[in-house]
């Protein structure tokens, strides 16, 4: 079995010596591919011109000493191994030398132990840089750990806000007369609320906290609903293509995981060409794939950008790895679009080269067609409202309002309640019994599980709904919502909150 050569550095001014130490090698079976310097200087630009694999060392030269090359050789590569050679010495220099960090001391008169030594040190120095990175890759996973606990915390307390800021703008939105001239601008507020709402969606992905809801969807249809937000995105200098199949492309997927990946992508694409370009963006089925056996739904995004070399392309996906510079991007968009790819057990693949542009294409199991052969619109049916009562339980005022205002004016009797033990409290003197109790997960002194365990002591038919900035799956996981609650993602809609109300109030009868 032939053997790798070795890059070998020897500190040595002696010809014979340094003929002598790769005879004992090549004895040793070692192939090595040696370079000899005897100076300070050279020893420095030989450190520069590439990476070595073991450096042995005289421990004597006229103008150089180990102690010297050992010090210049830690400074430049703290794990490359240093083996000195030399001749007679005492036991006090040996030992001085391991001190300074030297490997090993390999006298001249023995030279056949110095293959063994250097097999022995390379096999250190390998278990040095694994231990080293694996020490590296925990610190590194404690870090993500504790910045996906601080995006999950931000997004909820944000989620909170864009609750009350799109639901309150629709409120005047609809309030207004259809030819008001603010109700356009008041438009443009909601869809900025619902893209923040992307943002937060992605901070809980990079948390590993998204909640996820899939349904049979048309990618067709879901791109034509994107198509007005994405050429937002791009701006005017980028030119904004599509390719759809000619027949719906039926995926099960989340429809807001998709939306998510396509405006991380667009973005990636629009950084790529600053000067503006071309994007397109592409459907089709693919029926065969070296990947895959059964049918897929293609869905491809080109730029003609920059493009990327090879080295970059197999770091885009790290965490926190960006070209950008300081201040434009975090490098957590295709570290998420990966995540959630993996999520909806997809599959992507990318292709780039410099100044050639970049295709990412994703490809998504095809899905049978809705049964009745309805699509699965992107556009919400406006829900029906009822005259059912119920008892609203949630800490933030303003989200709490909100609530109320949109389920009182379709209907239903709404009582609030701020804490668990103002809820406790009014269901306990109320006459008449509530249909349903509506209540955030997170509040003061008791989770929200814990205050609807309290009421169904008495109240074991009560329906209930869930609410939270957090994400469904990320609290099921925490034992705080129990399995197969209907749920209420925060930021909502007045529309999304009246129809889970209904769906939660319909489920119960």
């Amino acid at each position: 079995m032939p053997h790798a050569r070795l890059r070998l550095l020897l500190i040595e001014d002696s010809a014979d010596d340094e003929a002598l130490v790769l005879r004992a090698l090549r004895q040793g079976e070692l192939d090595v591919d040696p370079l000899r310097v005897e100076d300070l200087v050279s020893l420095k630009s030989a450190l520069r011109q590439q990476h070595w694999d073991v450096v042995v060392s005289d421990y004597q030269l006229p103008t150089l000493d180990a102690r010297d090359a050992l010090a210049l050789v830690r400074e430049r590569a703290p794990d490359l191994p240093f083996i000195i050679v030399s001749g007679a010495v005492s036991e006090d220099v040996v030992v001085e030398a391991i001190k300074l960090g030297a490997d090993d001391y390999v006298m001249k008169s023995n030279l056949t132990r110095l293959p063994t030594t250097i097999r022995r040190e390379l096999k250190d120095a390998q278990l040095r840089r694994e231990r080293k990175s694996l020490e590296e890759q925990v610190r590194q996973s404690q870090k993500m750990e504790a910045m996906g606990q601080l995006a999950c915390a931000v997004a909820h307390d944000f989620n909170n806000l864009l609750t009350v800021i799109i639901n309150f703008t629709q409120f005047v939105h609809d309030d207004l007369g259809d030819e008001h001239p603010s109700r356009a601008d008041l438009h443009e507020v909601v869809e900025c609320g619902h893209r923040a709402a992307i943002l937060t969606r992605q901070l809980l992905a990079f948390g590993r906290k998204s909640v996820v809801s899939p349904a049979v969807i048309d990618l067709n249809a879901e791109l034509q609903s994107c198509e007005r937000m994405l050429k937002r995105l791009l701006g005017p200098r980028i030119d904004y293509v599509t390719l759809p199949t000619e027949m719906p492309s039926w995926v099960f997927v989340d429809r807001g995981l998709v939306e998510q990946v396509l405006v991380n992508l667009v973005v990636n694409a629009r950084d790529a060409m600053p000067g503006g370009g071309k994007l397109t963006v592409e459907t089709a089925l693919v029926e065969k794939h070296p990947d895959f056996d059964t049918p897929h739904v293609m869905l491809a995004i080109t730029d003609t950008g920059i493009g990327m070399t090879e080295d970059v392309q197999q770091r885009i996906f790290e965490p926190f790895f960006t070209t950008k510079g300081v201040g434009h991007g975090t490098g957590l968009g295709l570290s998420t679009v990966a995540a959630i790819v993996k999520q909806c057990k997809a599959q992507l693949a990318v292709y780039s080269a410099p100044g050639r542009g970049t295709t990412f294409k994703l490809y998504f199991p095809c899905a049978a067609r809705p049964s009745g052969g309805a699509a699965a619109s992107s556009e919400a049916v406006r829900p029906k409202g009822g005259n059912e009562r119920i008892l609203v339980v949630e800490d933030h005022e303003p989200v709490r309002l909100a609530v109320t205002r949109t389920l009182t004016a379709k209907g239903y009797r709404v009582v609030e309640a701020r804490t668990p033990y103002d809820a406790i409290a009014l269901l306990g003197d109320s006459a008449e019994p509530f249909d349903l109790v509506l209540t955030d997960v997170v509040l003061p002194d008791m989770s929200g599980d814990q205050l609807v365990s309290h009421i169904r002591v008495g109240r074991p038919d009560i329906a209930v709904l869930f609410m939270s900035g957090y994400a469904a799956g990320a609290l099921g996981h925490q034992g705080v919502v129990p399995p197969g609650t209907t749920f209420l993602p925060k930021p909502f809609t007045p529309d999304g909150l009246v129809g889970k109300v209904r769906a939660a109030l319909d489920r119960s009868t």
